[in-house]
């Protein structure tokens, strides 16, 4: 699935700087907003994926100092 995005935003890219060159300034904007809509969505999912990792460490360190 990673492969996926990473395609998808890679076309989404080129296919915005392209509109762009050629003129159609419309759709490279709507492109634009989609990719940065995409992006932002795989962000945050990706970060509330990680926080159950980071949150259980920085926990465990944050009690451990408490301790000392």
């Amino acid at each position: 699935m990673r492969n996926f995005w990473f395609w998808f935003l890679l076309v989404l890219i080129a296919a915005t700087i392209l509109s762009f060159i050629l003129g159609f300034h419309k759709a490279g904007y709507a492109l634009g907003f989609l990719l940065s809509s995409v992006l932002v969505t795989i962000g945050t999912v990706y970060a509330a994926k990680n926080n159950s990792y980071t949150h259980k460490s920085y926990h465990e360190d944050y009690i451990n100092r408490r301790k000392r």
